[in-house]
């Protein structure tokens, strides 16, 4: 017996020396020492992140929640009553330095609701289910914070601490794969333009009669809008906001008509309202929110800085244009001290003032070999491309089997005119009294309307969801007329919910299949496209231009510059927001790669390329030539 009590005693005197302890760190700092082998690390949120868990019905909530990926498994908090903590087991993040992620669900309905949002503890079962069979994951952004479980010794703890993320000194502000700017991470502001296409309106003439559209990006902290009561054409958000995000431009619209307007009396713009009108605008809930096909991130601005490969003319008759030799501004690669005093328009440097324009590609240098086809667990749109996946992968949108725009797979959307013997039509007078015509078509994933209230004939569809796919449209067609002659009274059977309403009733609506219309997308092979239009990516071969030497010089952080001389071509590019149509000259850089088989564009843009120029000296055929774009006025460079 004494025996087996002392081998007992052994044993514990083993276990306590051998059992060692972990230390749980949060942004480099301990939070917790543990045992290594059962202890569980306990990561608060940090205050500054919402918890938000707003629940109206299973088509309109709101909920963030968080989590943390292990080596084995997916931790994440309790989202359904705002929790602030994530627990982890200590032996799933041993040794290993990983990221926090929030996610963000969220469906909007175009009705407007007066019913209070209720939080993850009233839920019914079906609705708690209906939230839990939701993707979760589908709309994540990795944020600044990181945790980590390392062995912990008294007084070492700074040896303990994981290198801090490495921050970009610049980011472009994107578009749908546009950047709009290059601004200064930490203080710089992304100005988002409201496409043109859509109503930018606010117009007041009493607390019964109004109409007002607003847009507005719900970042992962907070919401911002146009300043619509001037109605504002951009979006301001700081770049921090939306740094490797992918946000959604969101449509707002107030409105009521009660009665007709009296003849004479004109609207009043935000800056001619009273501050108590102004207050009763600002206490009104949107009656009507749609989220639409707009997303808008903000991505590393990345520099060229790795010497390209000089496409030599070989002709003995070089022509005068090849000897010639110009310096383009020195670009701090580092961006560091050129950006503080960077604005929405323009990057000062030691030699001058470089205007950015509206398309101001990331360059990038991989080449995409395979192209993910299965949509399980993806989101309803496709990640925006961040600085580390940004190489466009062009596909081409097809109706009939007719090409009519070529975008990016991964953030591009397809923009379908329908043809002009379709009608559309929204004539409202009541709930009881109303004619409308509409279409839409079906994905796997997801319904797409034209704009029912504004009888619109365009449909925008993801291109991600019409790849190696072919969707028909269908026709809707509903009327319903009340014949009594009773009259009708404004404000119950009118009211300013019961538009809304209808058309949530006339989206249920089946309608007739057009078997004669379909959509459908195609990722286009870089051989098929055309040397003389290059969009988004593009394969240039027997090609002959009249080139210049153009010499780059650039200059790290620590004051050490280096030039590099290569050829390039003048080529003009045509860039389209909306309806607006700009042109650029530009110098585009050639040179060779000769580890793949096809060159890429640096971004989704469309660029007409002057093929009928011959060089002087004689041509030669540019075999797998990457188009470096660097938008600089030609009136700088002359």
């Amino acid at each position: 017996m004494k025996l087996y009590n002392l081998l007992l005693f052994a044993a514990f005197l083993m276990s306590t020396v051998w059992a060692s302890q972990v230390a749980c760190i949060i942004d480099n700092v301990i939070v917790s020492v543990i045992d290594s082998e059962d202890g569980v690390c306990e990561f608060d949120i940090p205050d500054d992140l919402p918890t938000d868990f707003k629940f109206y019905q299973e088509s309109d909530y709101k909920i963030y929640y968080y989590f943390i990926q292990g080596d084995n498994s997916l931790h994440m908090n309790d989202y359904f009553s705002g929790g602030k903590t994530i627990n982890v087991p200590a032996s799933d993040l041993y040794g290993i330095n990983v990221p926090l992620y929030q996610g963000y669900m969220e469906k909007e309905s175009d009705e407007y609701l007066e019913v209070p949002a209720r939080s993850g503890e009233k839920l019914t079962d079906e609705e708690r289910q209906y939230i839990l069979g939701q993707n979760i994951g589908s709309q994540n952004a990795l944020l600044d914070h990181s945790v980590s479980v390392f062995d912990y010794q008294e007084g070492t703890e700074s040896a303990l601490l994981p290198p801090p993320k490495q921050l970009p000194s610049a980011v472009a502000c994107v578009i749908n794969g546009q950047t709009v700017s290059v601004v200064d991470y930490e203080s710089g502001i992304c100005d988002f333009p409201i496409p043109v296409e859509f109503r930018n309106l606010f117009e007041f003439y009493s607390e019964r009669n109004y109409d007002i559209y607003y847009y507005y990006i719900h970042t992962a902290n907070q919401e911002y809008r146009n300043d619509y009561f001037n109605e504002a054409p951009t979006i301001s958000v700081p770049a921090k906001e939306v740094y490797e995000a992918k946000d959604a431009i969101h449509m707002g619209h107030i409105q009521y008509n009660y009665g007709p307007i009296p003849a004479g009396r004109q609207a009043k713009k935000g800056d001619e309202l009273t501050p108590d009108e102004r207050k009763f605008i600002l206490d009104i809930g949107p009656q009507y929110r749609s989220a639409q096909a707009y997303f808008v991130s903000a991505v590393e601005f990345i520099v060229p800085d790795e010497k390209p490969a000089t496409y030599t003319n070989s002709s003995s008759s070089s022509s005068s244009s090849s000897s010639q030799s110009t310096d383009i501004n020195t670009i701090d690669s580092s961006v560091d001290s050129e950006l503080k005093t960077l604005n929405s328009s323009s990057i000062t440097t030691s030699f001058g003032t470089i205007t950015t324009t509206p398309e101001l590609p990331v360059l990038q240098t991989e080449s995409p070999n395979n192209i993910a086809t299965d949509n399980q667990n993806q989101s309803d749109y496709p990640p925006l491309a961040s600085s580390e996946s940004a190489i466009p992968i062009p596909v081409a949108c097809i109706i009939n089997n007719e090409k009519v725009s070529i975008v990016d797979y991964e953030t591009g959307v397809c923009e379908f005119e329908l043809p002009s013997r379709l009608n559309a039509m929204f004539r409202y007078t009541s709930i009881d009294n109303y004619e409308a015509q509409f279409y839409y078509t079906n994905t796997s994933k997801n319904k797409y309307f034209t704009d029912i209230i504004h009888a619109q004939k365009t449909i925008r569809i993801p291109a991600s969801e019409l790849v190696d796919g072919n969707y028909s449209l269908n026709q809707v067609y509903d009327k319903k007329v009340c014949y009594s002659n009773t009259t009708i009274s404004t404000n119950n059977n009118s009211s300013r919910n019961n538009v809304y309403t209808l058309v949530n009733s006339l989206k249920k609506l089946t309608g007739t299949k057009l078997d004669d219309i379909s959509f459908s997308a195609s990722i286009i092979a870089s051989s098929s496209i055309a040397p003389e239009t290059v969009t988004a990516i593009g394969e240039m071969t027997e090609t002959e231009y009249d080139y210049t030497v153009v010499t780059l010089t650039s200059c790290s952080s620590d004051s050490i510059c280096s030039m590099t001389t290569f050829s390039a071509v003048m080529v003009e590019v045509t860039t389209t927001i909306g309806t607006i149509e700009s042109v650029y000259t530009t110098y585009s850089p050639i040179y060779t790669d000769s580890n793949t088989a096809t060159s890429y564009d640096a971004a989704p843009t469309t660029t007409n390329l002057d093929s009928s120029t011959s060089s002087k000296g004689g041509a030669e055929t540019l075999n797998r030539s990457l188009l470096v774009f660097i938008l600089i006025p030609l009136a700088y460079l002359m």
